[in-house]
């Protein structure tokens, strides 16, 4: 590992002196992404970055659908006795010899049981967070574990969810192979011993890389990636390197499976008469309703599972024979579907009747509720396509020939309210129209696909299928800190940077380097080569583990350990305080590349040099804050049920010139509003505003908007 980091470093360092002479001016110009520019050595760095982790998501795809279509064929075909349809363009896996022949449908709840209860014993043995869909973990990692994913958790899923899929369990392929190619992209990031943010982004890169793949949509996957985080907010930073990274990750999958887009060529089916367009405001009115029917049946089948005092693999066996059994009666409720949507997308209703068609959303909508819902591993993406799809065939087939304007087929209609569907219970618009053109490779459908989507998305609101997808940027640990003190993202480390106290060498003794730090009061130094470049750091918690009487033959070689963040000088103070408070660090090494140094230590940031700077800053730049940062005060008041903040955006808030929102507390985390923030009862909400004025504001928020003292 760390030869690997070594020449990563040998490879970057001449791209990285170039693209830090312009740093600094760059700076002047405004903020930067994670404190570096797009250009120069930040680009040549992502590229590659994103590349070798789209290409190890590519190769993740294929042996993970490998494994699918021969768990398919041994469980279903041989087993079960029953066919999945496959779309026009999925890849026929090679396993066709027969395993074993029981050749009876009515083994199919035991297969499908016996599945869940395999997948459910690998997660609860092995990773619990490879329980359910796959996003949702991914979220979870971005938003509160600093991007860091367990080695095990790629494999852990691939199988898991190989188990569940390839048995019939309904659940789709795209969570899974997006949790499992983040995890390759964190274990990536981790290789390379990238910092706090960069993890991050090589999460989002693996996810959109991931999802890319299997819906051989690489515009769409990497969309999604940066879409997925929040409801009503994008990702921007990570958008570039989940393009390139979803793009190798397409090119290596369709080495294997072909360039052919999912559902085929669908080119020929045009939007070419206005007079559809109510049909598809009622397609976005049915998509949305149907869509807070899953999301809530969804959540509460979790809650159901979770309260069962049973172990993992007993819940998921048992949810396995629940929809073996629904799909002794409705086999297309089986796997992801899509062979059946390409059924109805090519107007194939031969092996779906009218009545099974209707009932189609809503026990897709129960079988997949259970399956995910139980633990088990499988994905909620590719049953949320296969629901609006069948929506929207089952309106074409009702009223096909009972209402005017009714298109010619039921093509654009199923293409549209998968659309539709698939965007607002996920809360990825963008996403959902551009991955389902990238699987037609129709562009005619997106005009009306706009008008269904958006109505299907008002419908739905703020429901969606993953609890820790969250409303906007200012929500997220990630960028809590930047929302608090903004200006701090136009300040560099080099404005904050403080000599360290004192640095050790490798080949000082334990004894020696305990006395530096004891006098210094410190509880822990960077370590420096004789050419002053960091080569790790010692912690009084490391010393401690070593007997007394072994510290003077022990060196600070023996002990120290890579730093587990680092930032250049020209890194934006804002990353740099968010790392701080995520990964609880009292301070962080500044290095910088001179005359061929490789890591040379600058210096230190620590978080009263943070905020010295920004105070700096203050006083002298930016901003005027004299009126609200002197002579003020802060009051918290807590929203009632029957107050009328309740659901009023902040931005149609009338309040006193003399009062600022400036933050809400909401099961304990502190958020900051923004202008469509919306708060909800139990709430507490501060207001800064003078000493003078203070009990005439609390009155007036008590008289105005019923709520109480906190």
């Amino acid at each position: 590992m760390h030869e690997l980091r070594s020449l990563w470093r040998s490879i970057i360092d001449r791209r990285d002196r170039e693209g830090r002479r312009g740093s600094h001016s760059r700076r002047a110009a405004g903020p930067q992404t994670g404190g570096e520019s797009i250009y120069g050595y930040y680009a040549f760095k992502w590229v590659w970055i994103a590349a070798a982790i789209g290409v190890v998501a590519g190769l993740g795809a294929i042996v993970f659908d490998l494994l699918i279509n021969m768990i398919t064929v041994i469980a279903l075909r041989d087993m079960a006795d029953t066919t999945i349809p496959l779309t026009a363009a999925e890849p026929r896996g090679p396993w066709n010899r027969v395993v074993v022949q029981v050749g009876s449908v009515w083994f199919l709840p035991v297969v499908v049981g016996l599945g869940g209860f395999l997948s459910g014993l690998l997660v609860a043995r092995f990773s619990p967070e490879s329980a359910g869909g796959g996003n949702e973990s991914v979220i979870a990692s971005y938003h509160y574990e600093a991007g860091r994913v367990r080695r095990r958790v790629p494999f852990v899923k691939m199988a898991a969810s190989a188990l569940t899929i390839g048995t019939g369990g309904s659940a789709g392929r795209e969570g899974p192979a997006g949790q499992i190619s983040a995890g390759f992209g964190s274990l990536i990031g981790s290789a390379l011993n990238l910092n706090t943010s960069e993890l991050r982004r090589c999460v989002l890169i693996g996810m959109g890389a991931g999802i890319g793949a299997i819906f051989r949509a690489p515009l769409g996957g990497a969309v999604l990636a940066s879409e997925m985080m929040y409801r009503e907010d994008i990702e921007s930073d990570a958008l570039i390197p989940a393009l390139i990274g979803s793009i190798a990750s397409y090119t290596v999958w369709s080495l294997y499976g072909g360039f052919d887009p999912l559902f085929g060529e669908q080119g020929d089916v045009l939007f070419n008469d206005a007079a559809q367009l109510p049909h598809f405001v009622v397609i976005g009115v049915i998509t949305g309703l149907f869509g807070i029917l899953f999301v809530r049946g969804f959540h509460q089948t979790e809650r159901l599972f979770q309260r069962m005092a049973l172990p993992l693999p007993v819940k998921t066996g048992i949810a396995g024979v629940l929809v073996g059994t629904i799909g002794l009666a409705a086999p297309q409720t089986l796997e992801t579907g899509y062979g059946w949507v390409q059924h109805v997308i090519d107007g194939n209703f031969a092996e779906i009747s009218l009545a099974v068609l209707l009932l189609l959303p809503l026990l897709k909508i129960l079988t997949t509720s259970l399956t995910v819902g139980s633990g088990t591993s499988g994905g909620v993406f590719g049953p949320s396509a296969f629901i609006g799809a069948m929506l929207g065939a089952a309106y074409w087939r009702l009223f096909e020939d009972r209402l005017p304007a009714m298109p010619a087929d039921p093509a654009s209609m199923t293409i549209i309210a998968m659309i539709a569907y698939l965007g607002a219970v996920s809360h990825v618009p963008l996403a959902a129209m551009l991955m389902v053109a990238e699987m037609t490779r129709n562009l005619s459908l997106l005009a009306p696909a706009m008008v269904a989507l958006g109505i299907a998305s008002l419908v739905v609101g703020p429901e969606t299928l993953f609890r820790s997808q969250l409303p906007v940027k200012s929500d997220s640990p990630v960028h809590r800190h930047r929302y608090a003190f903004p200006l701090l993202s136009t300040l560099i480390a080099g404005e904050a940077v403080q000599t360290a106290a004192r640095t050790l060498r490798p080949g000082q003794s334990i004894a020696e380097a305990e006395e530096l730090l004891h006098d210094a009061a410190l509880t822990g130094a960077p370590v420096v080569n004789e050419d002053q470049e960091l080569v790790g750091v010692l912690t009084a918690t490391d010393i401690a583990v070593v007997e007394e009487s072994e510290r003077p033959t022990t060196y600070v070689i023996d002990l120290m350990s890579a730093p587990r963040t680092r930032y250049d000088r020209t890194a934006a103070l804002d990353t740099i305080f968010d790392s701080m408070a995520t990964e609880n660090l009292g301070w962080i090494p500044i290095t910088e590349t001179v005359h061929g140094r490789r890591d040379r230590l600058v210096g230190i940031v620590t978080l009263q040099s943070v905020l010295s700077a920004y105070r700096l800053a203050l006083r002298r730049k930016v901003r005027r804050t004299d009126r609200m940062m002197v002579g003020s005060t802060l009051l918290e008041v807590r929203v009632t049920a029957d107050s009328p903040l309740c659901n009023l955006p902040v931005r149609l808030l009338e309040l006193p010139d003399d009062a600022l929102l400036v933050s809400y507390t909401r099961n304990e985390v502190v958020r900051f509003p923004h202008g469509g923030t919306t708060f909800e009862p139990g709430d507490r909400v501060g207001v800064v505003t003078s000493v003078a004025s203070e009990e005439r504001i609390r009155r007036y928020f008590e008289d105005e908007f019923r709520v109480e003292r906190a």
